[in-house]
């Protein structure tokens, strides 16, 4: 028989906790991706360290399994923060800026985004992006003839929902004509209500959604040669930006800048 050790603590029957005293709890987005899989990872190994303890408190295994040790990004109180730090200029001055986005930072950012991305929709052509419960035709009859409108009327009715859920606890209504204005006006309340989860990744989603129906994804290989490094056929551009970058050198040019200085004969002209 093994010799049994005293198990340096006995387990009490509730989950291992490995957070902060002031009871903080992670982010729910994907900033914490890597906490949740060692933190899944080192419950298991505790749990099936704690079926060894026997009901006198002795186990082969006398130490739990250690904790990963990575620390989480703090929801405040659901999605993380951006986070700011003084940073200095070419010419000596201090200015705060945003070092990183935080889920908070992602989700707005999104939501004003979402304005434009609407009025590039297109008004003809197929389109396979709403979900099959958000499209009218989610029977046996013919499909819709206006996949565009079944995509920008899922939004609306979402749109609606959330605004409408939002006002009544401001207290307020929601301006007509004005949802998304008044949606980003209230960055707080809208990512700290009982629906912060469930609203801050509908707002991914759909920002998501809209850039694939629109082509803000894509990217396009332009004419030219890099003046940084004179590097030819290096040139991209994506749809969603105004800027043309370099694959070679990450040099970064102004659209007007790169249009401006292409040779003769080489003038992309940008598709509508």
């Amino acid at each position: 028989m093994s010799r049994r050790y005293a198990a340096q603590y006995a387990p009490t029957g509730t989950q291992p906790q490995a957070e902060p005293t002031d009871a903080l709890t992670p982010c729910v987005g994907r900033c914490n991706a890597a906490y949740r899989r060692a933190q899944a990872e080192y419950e298991d190994a505790y749990w099936r360290w704690a079926d060894t303890v026997d009901e006198h408190g002795y186990t082969d295994a006398p130490e739990p399994p250690p904790h990963h040790g990575i620390e989480f990004w703090p929801g405040r109180p659901v999605w993380c923060e951006p986070t700011y730090a003084p940073v200095v200029g070419p010419r000596g001055q201090v200015t705060m800026d945003r070092v990183r986005d935080g889920c908070q930072g992602r989700i707005t950012d999104a939501l004003a985004e979402l304005p434009g991305l609407l009025r590039d929709i297109p008004t003809s052509g197929p389109l396979s992006i709403a979900q099959p419960e958000e499209r009218r035709a989610t029977t046996s009859a013919a499909p819709s003839p206006s996949p565009a409108f079944d995509e920008a009327d899922a939004f609306d009715r979402w749109l609606a929902d959330l605004t409408d859920r939002l006002a009544a606890r401001l207290g307020t209504t929601c301006p007509s004509g004005r949802r998304l204005d008044f949606a980003a006006a209230h960055p707080v309340p809208l990512l700290s209500g009982p629906d912060a989860q469930d609203d801050g990744e509908a707002i991914m989603s759909w920002h998501e959604r809209l850039k694939r129906i629109v082509g803000a994804d894509l990217k396009s290989r332009l004419p030219g040669t890099c003046r940084a490094c004179d590097a030819r056929g290096q040139l991209r551009h994506r749809n969603a930006e105004h800027l043309v970058k370099c694959r070679a050198c990450h040099a970064v040019y102004e659209w007007d800048d790169y249009q401006d200085n292409l040779a003769p004969g080489e003038q992309w002209e940008r598709s509508a």
